[in-house]
C-alpha cells in the first residue's frame, strides 16, 4: 500500500467511540497526523491533545466530574482559570481545587459546568490546529 499523500492543510476524517458509547465523526487537521511505511495513519501528540478536547466537550458531563475532566474541559474551551470561574460564577480558588481534585463540585456546579458546555457545543466549537 502506498501512503497517501497528504497536505499539512488536508483534513482527514476520524471515528472516536466516546465513553458513553456514542460515536463522533471527526475531521483532525492533516498536521495533526502521519502515516507509517504501510500507509497506516498515527495520530501525533498534538492530535492526540485535539481529540482529547473534543471528547471532553462532546460526552455529558458526568454527575461528579473528576479533576482531569474539569481541566480538559476548561482546556477545550480555551479558557484561562480566571475566565473559566467567571463564566461558572465562582472563585478562582473553587477552579483550582477542582483540577487539584481537593474539593468535588455540587450539584449546582455540575450543573452549571454542563450548562457552559451545552452552550458552547450547541453554538458550534471550532477547534481548528
Amino acid at each position: 500500500m502506498t501512503k497517501p499523500k497528504k497536505n499539512q492543510n488536508d483534513w482527514v476524517p476520524y471515528t472516536m467511540l466516546l465513553p458513553d458509547g456514542r460515536t463522533v465523526f471527526v475531521r483532525i487537521p492533516g498536521q495533526y497526523v502521519t502515516y507509517d511505511r504501510s500507509g497506516e495513519m498515527a495520530i501525533k501528540p498534538n492530535g492526540v491533545k485535539f481529540l482529547e478536547n473534543i471528547k471532553a466537550l462532546a460526552m455529558q458531563t458526568p454527575e461528579s466530574p473528576s479533576p482531569s475532566y474539569i481541566r480538559q474541559v476548561r482546556i477545550a474551551l480555551k479558557m484561562t482559570q480566571v475566565e473559566f470561574a467567571e463564566k461558572l460564577g465562582y472563585s478562582v480558588i473553587s477552579v483550582k481545587k477542582w483540577e487539584a481534585g481537593d474539593v468535588k463540585l455540587g450539584k449546582n456546579a455540575v450543573d452549571r459546568l454542563s450548562k457552559l458546555v451545552d452552550r458552547f457545543t450547541k453554538r458550534g466549537l471550532v477547534m481548528a490546529g
